[in-house]
């Protein structure tokens, strides 16, 4: 892939998965500006990366235009904007109050319209803006977590939305839907719950997860002129866990559905 000439910036730019699409971006030769909400965590990801570093808190307008000025400053208007930054709060529509509910739109939705808007001069003038936005599978299914897999459903309408009014003017945007991702937060939680993987992963027909490199991977394809032709897009990044599990067809004994002898 080629990004040659590419400004890109990548908010939740210090976690795992903004690291690995803003590596592989460098490594196509794009040019690339973090943001991030954590000052230390931020310096540290811009520092071993050698790129722009700038701390915003996403869910504030005047913060986000602060980082972009930085960024454009330093680098030029970004003509690729990937979507990243994200949590999540309540569990269960049980044990999710409002104050939760709320907190988990504006970081996953909200948030991404606001750097969005602030992104768009530039994105429109190149010509060839391009938009990532880091959706998930719970976007998708029910996997838990309303109030994040509510956010992430509309990003990934948000998502249609920019590349049905935005087409136009040479501007694409896509949504990827990563399922379990191998973090160092899951690495963490490992160490206190070692069989937690080997559970997840039976759910998973392809037996795996995926690691920050595969979404990597994935976002840098889609930002290159390979994916000329892609747009409103929604790809999980999954093992195949959106196109359904085996315990049930196993269940009602359909033996095609079972491990191949030999």
């Amino acid at each position: 892939m080629d990004l040659k000439g590419r400004k890109l910036v990548v908010t939740g730019g210090a976690g795992d998965i903004g690291v690995a699409v803003a590596s592989s971006a460098l490594q196509a030769g794009g040019s690339v500006a973090l943001i991030d909400n954590r000052p230390a965590a931020l310096a540290e990801a811009a520092r071993s990366l050698g790129v722009i570093g700038a701390c915003a808190d996403i869910t504030d307008p005047a913060s986000v235009y602060a980082a972009f000025s930085k960024i454009t400053g330093e680098m030029g208007a970004p003509d690729i904007l990937v979507n990243n930054a994200g949590g999540i709060h309540g569990p269960t529509i049980d044990k999710t109050d409002l104050a939760q509910w709320s907190a988990d739109l504006e970081l996953n939705l909200t948030g991404a319209f606001v750097c969005f808007k602030v992104a768009l001069e530039g994105l429109v003038a190149s010509g060839r803006g391009r938009v990532i936005n880091i959706a998930s599978v719970n976007g998708l299914g029910v996997y838990g977590h309303p109030g994040y897999s509510a956010a992430k459903a509309g990003l990934i309408q948000f998502t249609r939305s920019i590349a049905v009014e935005y087409g136009r003017v040479g501007l694409r945007a896509n949504a990827v839907c990563p399922g379990s991702v191998k973090t160092r937060a899951w690495q963490k939680r490992l160490e206190t719950e070692p069989e937690l993987l080997d559970e997840v992963r039976r759910f998973y027909p392809m037996g795996d997860v995926c690691t920050p490199q595969d979404v990597a991977n994935v976002v840098t394809f889609l930002v290159s002129d390979a994916a000329r032709m892609i747009s409103g897009a929604v790809i999980p990044i999954d093992g195949g866990l959106t196109a359904g599990v085996r315990m049930l067809p196993e269940a009602f004994s359909q033996t095609a559905f079972r491990e191949p002898d030999g």
